[in-house]
């Protein structure tokens, strides 16, 4: 145990979807069911939880494409024409904003949810889309319908972008995209139905209404009918054809009872229809009306009405999809059940077609419907039980009130059962579910379930529950079959009280056996122990309750203001761990309460005697953990596998601890119940969505290698160590599935049916040989009638062949004298044409001269015409002139006149105004000084009036300017969030390709990711330092070398304290058995002490009476001789009436007893107290080996920093470097140029040579590479030796050439120097960067050979020294 222990320390459990048994039809989600043709390959698609499901039809294999972690409820999908893509609505969690989500399915099933491509409806304002469709003819758009308020819908490209949005406001329930026009959509709901073009960032509607089609009508859905036509129905079972804006054909609500069409699914012969009661309509369009259409190119071709049927469900169609081939149909209901339909049970021959409307048989055939794992839960699954010998578990739901048996290995459903309350017995409950629990036997063939009145025991027959006996216990909540099967627990409420008690009985004769009280509230969770040792129970009192199954003695522990929801015995370590929650009261505020989801231990003895010392909670937060499962996998790794109330599955390790190893969004709803296959290879968890998933457990090793379950449990030859195995696998017979029982009158009856078959089949046989031989001889006699008549056929038609012949013959010759008739008249015709052409070209030449004639005389008349106008008009003017200039003067004289005598008016008029004024000023002085003293009021009110305006509009500026700054801070603040917001969208597009391609890469990281979560959750784990050195450079390992040892010689310690712990834990066991057994003894000592007691004080009694009679002897009879009567009295009564036996009452031993008792218990306690302490220690030392790691892995991380630091400033250094050498190569070729000048003046050899003290010094500082007679004799040896005359020059002036010599040479020294003490500095940089590299174990980038190479191949040290 304790090996099996250590090695699944190491490790840790891993789910994998397997299958689930559930849809999401309830929803009713608009296409929710999709068929996927693949190379002869057909898969349903479906969401069911939060997951996409792809199962394939022909074959027991099951996909699964995972949706987003935040995601809480999967709202609308849609598959594309070409089977490339789904799309898939998410409405998320805490978020306002619905995305959608692209699969692409040709991607590989690893990368599948890695590729995906999101957007998100930032421009609506629901939170949820309803409507998504593919364009037909490339599937490159898609169209998105978002919800209430504002019905946006959108228009999306390959790559996600928004073409075109719109807001409709109208409740519109169904979008679609033309098949023939890809920027054609259509769009229907309550009173609205709308064509529109996509044009322009638009949506622009073909016409506002359609002719001869009802306005205010519900439009429940619609589907394009070959490319061009558009099937509308409406809620009152209305079918409308419509085509070119106009309704073609009209089909009354009569002929599906008027009732609601809720789904159209259009093939290429016809449509089908689906209401919302389960009824299906098929219309169908015959190959007569084809051939009549192509005959008849005017008229429209008419849809007939062929059949309808109903389920049995009588629930509402919500989605349809039929295949490519169209052979092929799927069908999801609202109750979660899908079914396939073939189509040719549906679809007529053309001997049918002709006979349509009197062939009953085919009208009235039943449809057959073939249900997906015969059908699914249709509410929340209450219970789920496994059984122990078979691959088999069953589930019950109180909601739909259905039992179902599932087979997990070879995935199909057993046996299904739905339960209702008789009708003959209560007419008034017959809406009221009766089931309410559901129980398995570890055998497989034999079932408890409860109900409202009675429990009920039932065998499993092949397809069919066979009633055994009846217990009558009413509203039994729970069932529970022991694990060897032989006792049966059933908790159920006491009458008329909230309190709960559990019977139990014998599993095989039902007999009772006893009845356990406790609860006051509602039982939860019943569980057995491990070999049936004990039973405990939970429940929303806040009690654990355990029962001892030897003596039935209970054990409690009540915890107040706690409700548990799930119980289970985790058996490493002997603790009962229940879930559920805690309510605490505010301390300042007892009106406001919190709840909490916990976890409680309590730790149980493995022989089932609770002591409930060690007891711990564990506050779970926000996690909502409301089930837990104990699992021990195939290879013996423990875990406890959790489900919250999010539906959430969590995987912890088997001593419990807040952090789970991982989560997994798998149900749309709460988790209602988790449990396990007895061999640990799989995980079933119950939904409060109706679906019940199965997982398949696998282990993943610190090391990161992975340990697969599908192992077959019966090759033990395959297995390398079988003891690694759990025991339990080797139990579950997977053939067992295969031995069902049957009834003897079943049998029989099928026997029976059988040799009828046979019977009949063997009549059959003779009676087809009989037809057969009959239709043979028919036949042979019509083939001979048919070739008879060929031959006689064959020969009118060759006799009719040449008659047609010779006609022939004769049309044609007849045919050509005619053609040449026609000819000779044509020549002729055309002749006659031009010559009459000819003719009348001459008369309209004529004609023209004629006129060209008489227009040039014409305007010779014109020209005479004007030139005498002109002479008339200019006499008429000169006089008019004169006439004007007489008028003018006239008109000026008189001016004059007037103007004299206004002036004078104006003299006078200014006298009168004069005298006016002189008296209007006298009036206006006296009003004057009336009106000063008011002036002077009002001016000092004004002024006041005045200073507060001033102010107020002082202060009105300041706001206004305020305001206007606000105003101006808040465009520039829209402007940043615009940019951004744009920004935003922008990093999120480039995070979603990052994204993308890092999903790629953590396919192949996964190992490396499922390390470092396990080093997240297990920070005690020494296993995290090793991995985290693994993965360090190679350069690294050298300095880390000492820390490794210390890493392992910690790691070492940490086992060897864990080998302690564990000998400790057995050492406490063992003092504790050892403290049972002296508590068991001083019990027994203390029962003998108080009998001894009792039968000390019977006889203290009986020598006190004897003490009395003597004294009443002594006191009352004084003559001795009575005396001896009464001794012979008391002789009789007390020493003849019992057997004398000597005893020994020393007082000293009962003392020594109690002492030694006393002893006992002071030793027990201080046992329990060292105990106690020996933990505390242990603590402390695992928190302080803790501590040190995480110091270890904290320095790590610090020599990581420094050394990415250090390369950092080493590039730094190498581009100074490089730039150094370049600068240094550029005054190397300055100098070699400046030497080249030298080189070119005569004598400067000379002066370099024969100088007093500078030419020495000038040597000294130069190199051996810059001296210029090296240069010159190197130039020489290479130059080639040329022959010649020579010319001689001027004799060179030293005097005039030395200062200017002097003084460029110093400036070049200086440089040389500055140059050279540069690079000595930078030479010393390098090389201490070098040593620090050197001592950290990191390799040189540039080797030394590179930096210290000069311009002239040789080492720079050589330079150095040659300078200094």
């Amino acid at each position: 145990m304790d090996d099996k222990r250590k090695r699944g320390d190491d490790r840790r459990l891993k789910l994998d979807p397997y299958l689930v048994y559930g849809s999401l039809g309830s929803l009713r989600i608009r296409d929710s069911i999709y068929i996927l043709d693949e190379q002869d390959v057909r898969k349903l698609v479906y969401p069911v939880g939060k997951f996409i499901a792809v199962k394939n039809i022909d074959k027991s294999d099951m996909n699964f494409i995972r949706m987003s972690e935040n995601m809480e409820q999967v709202t609308c999908i849609a598959k594309s024409p070409n089977n490339k893509f789904l799309a898939v609505a998410e409405k998320l969690k805490n978020e306002s904003v619905p995305q959608v989500s692209v699969f692409s399915f040709k991607s590989e099933p690893h990368k599948i949810e890695a590729e995906k491509r999101i957007y998100k409806c930032t421009e609506t304002k629901s939170n949820s889309i309803i409507g998504l469709s593919f364009s037909h003819q490339d599937s490159r758009f898609l169209l998105v319908l978002t919800g209430p308020p504002d019905y946006l819908i959108l228009f999306l490209d390959s790559r996600m972008k928004a073409l075109a949005s719109s807001s409709l406001g109208n409740e519109i329930s169904r979008i679609s995209i033309s098949p023939k026009d890809n920027h054609m959509v259509c769009m229907s709901g309550k009173n609205y139905f709308k064509i529109m073009r996509v044009q322009e960032n638009s949506f622009i509607p073909l016409s506002e209404t359609i002719k001869r089609l009802p306005q205010n009508c519900n439009f429940t859905d619609h589907a394009w009918f070959e490319e061009t036509k558009i099937i509308l129905a409406t809620e009152i079972g209305e079918i409308f054809i419509i085509q070119d804006n106009e309704i073609r054909q009209n089909i009354e609500s009569n002929y599906m009872n008027k009732e609601k069409i809720s789904f159209i699914l259009p093939f290429k012969r016809g449509f089908m229809v689906g209401t919302d009661t389960g009824q299906f309509g098929l219309w169908f369009q015959s190959e007569f009306n084809d051939k009549q259409k192509n005959d008849l190119m005017e008229q429209d071709t008419q849809m007939d009405f062929l059949k309808k049927w109903r389920t049995d469900k009588k629930c509402c169609i919500v989605s349809m999809d039929i295949s490519k081939r169209e052979d092929f149909v799927a069908v999801a209901f609202s109750n979660n059940d899908i079914c396939t339909i073939e189509m040719n049970q549906l679809l007529p021959s053309q001997e049918v077609l002709e006979n349509l409307k009197n062939n009953e048989k085919f009208l009235k055939k039943e449809v057959k419907l073939d249900f997906l794992f015969n059908g699914f839960h249709n509410g929340p699954v209450t219970h789920i039980d496994v059984c122990l010998q078979r691959p088999l578990i069953v589930t019950a739901s109180k909601f739909d009130s259905s039992i179902r048996i599932w087979n997990y290995v070879q995935q199909r459903c057993e046996l299904a059962r739905k339960f209702h309350v008789d009708e003959g017995e209560n007419k008034d409950i017959q809406d009221i579910n009766p089931l309410c629990s559901v129980g398995f036997h570890p055998s497989g063939y034999y079932l408890a379930a409860g109900f409202i009145d009675k429990l009920r025991i039932y065998h499993v027959l092949h397809s069919a529950l066979k009633q055994y006996k009846e217990l009558v216990i009413k509203g039994c909540t729970h069932v529970k079959f022991s694990q060897g099967g032989n006792l049966l627990a059933a908790a159920y409420p006491r009458p008329k009280s909230n309190h709960y008690q559990i019977n139990i009985y014998d599993a095989y004769t039902l007999e009772f056996i006893h009845l356990l009280r406790g609860p006051t509230n509602q039982i939860t969770d019943l569980i057995w122990g491990q070999r049936d040792a004990f039973i405990a129970s939970c429940g929303l009192d806040g009690g654990i309750y355990e029962w001892n199954t030897q003596d039935w003695s209970r054990k409690d522990y009540t915890f107040n203001n706690n409700r548990f929801t799930s119980l289970i015995y985790d058996t490493p370590i002997g603790m009962l761990l229940s879930s559920g929650t805690e309510t605490i009261k505010d301390k300042n505020d007892h009106e406001k309460v919190e709840q909490r989801s916990i976890v409680r231990e309590i730790r149980i003895v493995q022989n089932g005697i609770s002591q409930g010392k060690d007891q711990h909670v564990h506050d779970l937060g926000m996690q909502r953990v409301s089930q837990l499962n104990f699992i021990q996998s195939l290879y013996n790794t423990y875990g406890i596998i959790g489900g919250t109330e999010q539906g959430q599955i969590k995987i912890y390790s088997y001593i419990f601890n807040q952090m789970a190893f991982e989560t997994i969004a798998v149900h749309q709803g709460e988790v209602m119940r988790i449990k396990s296959s007895p061999g640990g290879r799989y995980v079933f968890s119950a939904g409060s969505d109706g679906s019940v998933f199965i997982f398949q457990v696998g282990e993943i090793a610190g090391d990161g290698q992975q340990f697969n379950a599908k192992i077959n449990p019966d090759a033990k030859n395959q297995l390398e160590d079988i003891e690694k195995i759990n025991p339990k696998a080797q139990v579950v017979d997977d053939a067992l599935a295969d031995i069902v029982l049957f009834g003897r009158q079943d049998i029989d009856n099928y026997i029976k049916d059988q040799r009828k078959l046979k019977t009949d089949l063997d009549d059959l046989e003779q009676k087809t040989e009989l037809k057969s031989q009959e239709e043979k001889k028919r036949f042979e006699k019509e083939i001979d009638d048919i070739k008879r008549r060929f031959n006689q056929e064959l020969a009118a038609k060759d006799a009719s062949y040449e008659q047609l012949k010779s006609q022939k013959s004769s049309v044609e010759k007849e045919s050509a004298n005619l053609f040449k008739n026609v000819e000779n008249n044509h020549l002729k015709a055309v002749e006659e044409l031009e010559n009459l052409y000819e003719r009348k070209l001459a008369f309209e030449n004529e004609k023209y001269l004629q006129l060209e004639q008489q227009l040039m005389e014409e305007r010779m008349k014109n020209k005479k015409q004007i030139d005498e106008f002109e002479r008339k008009h200019s006499s008429a003017i000169e006089a008019l002139k004169s006439q004007f200039s007489e008028n003018f003067k006239v008109t000026e004289r008189a001016l004059d006149n007037n103007r004299l005598q206004a002036d004078k008016i104006k003299i006078t008029y200014e006298e009168i105004i004069n005298q006016q004024d002189d008296e209007h000023e006298n009036y206006i002085r006296t009003l004057h000084s009336k009106q000063k003293q008011k002036i002077d009021d009002l001016s000092v009110k004004l002024s006041q009036q005045t200073s507060l305006n001033e102010n107020l509009k002082r202060d009105k500026e300041e706001l206004i300017k305020d305001i206007q700054n606000k105003k101006e801070e808040i465009e520039n603040k829209q402007k940043d969030i615009s940019v951004l917001n744009n920004k935003l969208r922008e990093a999120e597009n480039k995070i979603q390709i990052q994204s993308k391609e890092l999903e790629d890469r953590n396919n192949q990281l996964k190992q490396k990711e499922d390390k470092i979560n396990e080093y997240k959750y297990k920070i005690s784990d020494l296993q995290k330092s090793k991995h985290v050195l693994s993965f360090r450079t190679t350069e690294m390992r050298n300095q880390l070398e000492p820390k490794e040892k210390q890493i392992t010689t910690l790691k070492d310690e940490l086992f060897k304290l864990e080998s302690e712990f564990q000998a400790m834990l057995k050492a406490q066991k063992q003092l504790q058995d050892k403290v049972k057994e002296q508590e068991s003894q001083i019990k027994t000592q203390k029962d003998d002490i108080e009998g001894q007691h009792k039968v000390i004080k019977i006889k203290e009694d009986k020598i006190h009476k004897f003490t009395m009679q003597i004294h009443d002897c002594v006191q009352f009879k004084k003559d001795p001789k009575d005396w001896i009567e009464e001794m012979k009295i008391l002789y009789k009564e007390y020493v003849l009436s019992q057997e004398i036996k000597q005893r020994q009452n020393d007082p000293k031993s009962i003392e020594e007893m109690s002492r030694h008792v006393k002893h006992l218990e002071n030793s027990a306690n201080q046992i329990n107290k060292s105990s106690e302490k020996m933990m505390i220690r242990r603590d402390k030392e695992i928190f302080k080996r803790m501590n040190e790691n995480q110091q270890l892995i904290h320095e790590l991380n610090e020599i990581r920093k420094a050394n990415k630091d250090y390369q950092t400033e080493i590039g730094n250094k190498t581009s100074e470097l490089e730039k150094l050498k370049r600068n240094n190569e550029q005054l190397n070729v300055k100098v070699a140029d400046y030497e080249s000048k030298y080189s070119k003046q005569q004598g400067t050899a000379d002066y370099f040579h024969q100088s007093d003290d500078y030419a020495p010094q000038q040597q000294a500082f130069l190199p051996p590479a810059f001296n210029r007679s090296g240069i010159q004799q190197n130039r020489m040896q290479s130059q080639p030796k040329q022959s010649g005359k020579v010319c001689k020059g001027p004799n060179f002036d030293k005097n005039k050439q030395l200062p200017f010599e002097i003084k460029r040479s110093s400036e070049l020294t200086i440089q040389l120097q500055m140059q050279v003490q540069k690079s000595l500095e930078q030479e010393a940089q390098i090389k201490q960067l070098k040593k620090i590299l050197r001592d950290r174990g990191i390799e040189d980038p540039i080797p030394d050979d590179d930096l210290e190479s000069s311009q002239y191949n040789r080492p720079q040290s050589q330079g150095i020294n040659s300078r200094f």
